[in-house]
């Protein structure tokens, strides 16, 4: 008898019907159904899987040998050229990645500065990434590619192919003697945000995959060396099994779409997957539960195989300092790496049935979708013609009314909230037309109670 076997051997075996059963009678009259996920995809997940149950595990191609992942500090360009110590803070408090965001197309001067304070530190294991509106984007790679070191560098150029998609896409840097920096992003964030499902942001993200793989090989380059510049974007909401699951479904989609470019397999590419935080539920008023958030989210997308993570500051109205606030959110990713040694286990959800299964219900929904907007011609058309919003649309309105109702809860927006500090208030003031519609209620509630109102009171 194995180890396996005798540690679960003083447990008699539970057969589905015989758990169901004993469920059924705890519902006490209850339908079933009640205890059955309808996800916003409209796939129905069953509470519980076993391997008879379970939908047949897709393969999810995984080369590496940690489940180590990159922990991202995003700095704005213009803050970081007043004030060059925030680099080397960054670093000192545990990030190995740094996002430069240009706010605004850079001066040739403002580059050579920048360019300047990255020599300050070492750029072979830092990973660079690149993102905001800096122009044309071969003047900065060929500006990048001068710097000492700059070679080895393992980041990218988060370019939107997606938002672009008339513009000459950035040549790979293979030639370059770069191999690991990738050119071009695939940044599925603008969907996400507007409402689009777990489904939904897939089937775009293979589609403009597949957009830059033609348009990249239309021009004579290689396809494999064409995915090899490519860094698919994703956000990662606070759902957290279906987020989990979304990375491990584009792993998988990604094999199957570059054959059908002809990749062969011994020369096909690992996928760059960056995930950034969900702004789509942060709290504004009430900035300590987005902690609790952040975290969520972060555990979903390291499980699910991120290369990079990158969480936006958990206080968005600067209650507390930005140091502050940039601290406590890199130790999230500290905590999970260093405490709860999650880069240790490569493919952590591998074996899951319920997870196996909402992966497999994901890539056969995604993919048909996909296939849909290809037939239209291509995400580019599709976007054009008004059918990428025509998709989102009733998802994004479903998912509100939910909200709005309070069937979904945000906690810290739409229940159990606290009232903000006064210096909180006078911060959002200024910036109320960025809150969410309740935060946006409570801020009116909470002026009407300042200037001698009585509290309403309201029930659902």
């Amino acid at each position: 008898m194995n180890d396996t076997a005798s540690l679960f051997s003083g447990f008699p075996a539970v057969d589905y019907e015989h758990w169901k059963s004993k469920v059924i009678e705890e519902l006490k009259g209850a339908d079933y159904s009640k205890i059955v996920w309808k996800t916003p995809e409209g796939n129905e997940m069953e509470p519980w899987y076993n391997r008879h149950t379970a939908s047949p595990a897709p393969e999810v191609p995984i080369r590496r040998t940690s489940n180590g992942w990159r922990i991202c500090q995003q700095i704005a360009v213009g803050r970081l050229l007043e004030d060059p110590g925030l680099l080397d803070e960054a670093i000192a408090g545990g990030a190995d990645a740094i996002e430069l965001r240009f706010e605004g197309i850079p001066e040739s001067a403002e580059v050579e500065q920048l360019l300047t304070v990255l020599l300050s530190i070492d750029i072979k294991k830092t990973a660079l990434y690149f993102s905001g509106t800096f122009g044309n984007p071969e003047v900065l790679l060929d500006t990048l590619v001068t710097l000492p070191g700059f070679a080895p560098n393992s980041g990218a150029l988060l370019f939107d192919a997606l938002s672009a998609p008339d513009a000459d896409l950035p040549r790979p840097l293979t030639v370059m003697k770069s191999p690991g920096f990738r050119t071009i992003a695939v940044d599925t964030v603008r969907f996400h945000e507007t409402g689009a499902t777990i489904t939904q942001e897939l089937a775009f993200a293979l589609a403009g995959i597949s957009d830059c793989l033609s348009r990249l090989t239309s021009d004579g380059i290689d396809a494999a060396e064409a995915a090899s510049s490519i860094e698919i974007v994703f956000a990662a909401g606070t759902s957290h099994f279906p987020e989990l699951a979304k990375l491990r479904a584009i792993r998988a989609m990604w094999p199957q779409l570059l054959t059908a470019y002809g990749v062969p397999s011994d020369a096909m590419p690992e996928p760059g997957i960056f995930v950034r935080s969900s702004m789509r539920s942060i709290s504004t008023l009430d900035p300590y539960t987005n902690i609790l958030r952040l975290s969520t989210e972060a555990l979903a997308a390291i499980l699910g195989g991120c290369d990079t993570l990158q969480l936006a500051a958990f206080d968005p109205a600067g209650s507390v300092s930005r140091e502050f606030a940039e601290r406590i959110t890199r130790n999230i990713q500290l905590l999970l790496r260093e405490e709860s040694n999650l880069g240790h286990v490569v493919d952590p959800a591998a074996g899951s049935y319920y997870i196996d299964t909402m992966t497999t219900m994901l890539c056969r929904k995604a993919w048909s979708l996909f296939q849909k907007i290809e037939a239209e011609g291509g995400l580019g058309i599709a976007e054009a013609s008004g059918s990428i919003a025509r998709i989102i649309t009733p998802a994004s309105d479903a998912r509100r009314k939910a909200v709005n109702t309070r069937r979904q809860t945000l906690v810290g927006i739409n229940r159990y909230t606290v009232p903000p500090s006064a210096g909180l208030l006078v911060s959002l003031q200024k910036e109320a037309t960025t809150a969410e519609a309740f935060e946006q209620l409570r801020l009116r509630m909470m002026a009407h109670v300042s200037a001698g109102g009585v509290t309403p009171r309201a029930a659902f």
